[in-house]
């Protein structure tokens, strides 16, 4: 039988602790997985954003060529058709005015030019730039207009191309 008194060395009264070796191991191990993770977030977010950035522009081009589409049905007569331009008049309802206008692929923009008067100009005193310039869209690899019988057939190339055919709802003169 054992004694009890005083305390003598004994291997099994020994108090378990972790070596200061044992906690660097466990530290570095931690910083490892903490940074792998880390990183499969991040890459995880960027592809996120990127896959956003191609969808916010591809609504853009959308927007823009329907919004020009649009205007386009409601066109009294069109005016003038060149590789890189339309151009066309609305009377505006409920008034007596009247619109020209304008679209134009420059360099990397499509750009919308208005004209609002109250006076109808005869064509040839219009200019393909006359009026109120807006940057629809920006970015732009190319746009064409290309007449088809009663038909427009507008290309905007943004990255992918779109195509849309719109029909002469007025005259062409």
């Amino acid at each position: 039988m054992r004694r009890r008194g005083k305390a003598s060395w004994c291997p099994s009264d020994r108090k378990k602790a972790f070596t200061l070796l044992e906690l660097l191991l466990a530290m570095a191990i931690g910083a490892v997985l903490i940074a792998l993770l880390s990183q499969i977030l991040f890459s995880g977010l960027n592809g996120a954003a990127a896959f956003a950035g191609r969808i916010n522009r591809e609504n853009d081009v959308s927007f823009a060529l329907n919004s020009m589409v649009d205007e386009l049905l409601g066109a009294d007569s069109i005016y003038r058709i060149g590789e890189n331009y339309v151009q066309f008049y609305v009377r505006e309802p409920g008034e007596e005015g009247h619109k020209v206008v304008s679209y134009i692929f420059e360099g990397d923009k499509l750009s919308r030019f208005a004209d609002h008067s109250h006076i109808k100009y005869p064509i040839n005193r219009l200019n393909v730039k006359q009026g109120t310039q807006t940057v629809i869209l920006r970015h732009v690899d190319g746009l064409s207009f290309e007449k088809r019988d009663t038909c427009l057939v507008i290309r905007l190339r943004c990255g992918g191309e779109s195509k849309r055919v719109v029909a002469f709802r007025g005259s062409y003169e």
